[in-house]
């Protein structure tokens, strides 16, 4: 074989060795280099994020419905217009 390409190869397996070695012992993960989230943490952020505009839009609807006389809607009616289900997600 050519001296030329097996330096090549060589300097190929070193490079792709030293890659693996650095993703493998690098602190964090690569998501955190990222600026990212792990995708349970973006859910569960997601669904405080709703269940507080929930409260908002049920307080702010109440508020109005007072105002014109009308009786209160509780959380479960608000649940059933907007969404259909339960907030645990089932």
């Amino acid at each position: 074989m050519d001296p030329f390409a097996v330096v090549l190869l060589v300097a190929l397996a070193v490079l792709l060795a030293l890659v693996l070695l650095l993703g493998r012992y690098y602190p964090g993960s690569g998501l955190e280099q990222l600026g990212l989230k792990p995708p349970r943490e973006v859910v569960e952020s997601r669904e405080a994020l709703e269940a507080a505009d929930l409260d908002q839009l049920l307080a702010a609807t109440n508020a109005r419905r007072r105002r014109r006389g009308l009786p209160e809607r509780t959380h479960a009616q608000a649940q059933e217009e907007l969404g259909g289900g339960s907030p645990e997600g089932a």
